[in-house]
């Protein structure tokens, strides 16, 4: 063999030793740009199923917190509408004390604490048109005289009030009162009451 075939025999190995070189940098190229794609793929797909439970988890949660705002609210309008009519049948058995031989007892206790409240020396009651009780009046402004420690006077003024019972407690000038009728009581004491049968029937 001449110097010449020589040189292209080893020109000849020299090339395929270089093709396998750049085929097989060509091969782990592509392999690590394979796993590269697979790896962004599973990163992705990943990230997918993440957002997608992270999304299912706020929605449930916004859902449960719905549920519950609902129930809630649900539960506070039975608790209204039992209170309501509890209150109902409470203010139709109070009116019918009026009608009762008790009825002065609680004209008494009403008055002696509208007098007690204002602490004046001269008061008046005014009672809803149409009563009819017999009350003593010195013994209403005794009663009154024993908390204030001053004595005090009673008297039924000729004016009346627009109620279902109790009574209105007034300075002798007008300056002061205490409304004692039914209805000016329980809208004042609601919220106690509220508490008050709540606590009994739901606690």
């Amino acid at each position: 063999m001449s110097g010449i075939d020589n040189i292209i025999e080893m020109i000849k190995t020299k090339t395929k030793e270089r093709e396998r070189s750049i085929i097989a940098d060509a091969e782990k190229l592509q392999r690590e740009r394979l796993q590269q794609v697979e790896d962004s793929s599973k990163e992705k797909a990943d990230s997918i199923v993440e957002k997608a439970e992270r999304e299912a988890k706020a929605a449930l949660s916004r859902h449960e917190a719905s549920l519950k705002l609902r129930t809630k609210h649900k539960v506070l309008e039975s608790k209204d509408l039992f209170f309501t009519e509890i209150v109902e049948v409470a203010l139709e058995e109070i009116k019918k004390i009026v009608k009762s031989k008790k009825y002065a007892d609680v004209i008494k206790n009403l008055a002696v604490d509208g007098g007690i409240s204002l602490g004046e020396s001269k008061i008046e009651l005014i009672l809803p048109k149409g009563t009819k009780v017999d009350l003593t009046l010195a013994a209403i402004a005794k009663a009154i005289g024993d908390v204030t420690g001053q004595k005090t006077s009673v008297k039924i003024s000729k004016d009346t009030v627009r109620a279902s019972g109790g009574v209105m407690v007034r300075t002798d000038d007008g300056s002061k009162w205490v409304d004692n009728c039914f209805e000016a009581r329980h809208e004042r004491l609601e919220s106690e009451i509220r508490n008050s049968v709540f606590s009994i029937l739901f606690e």
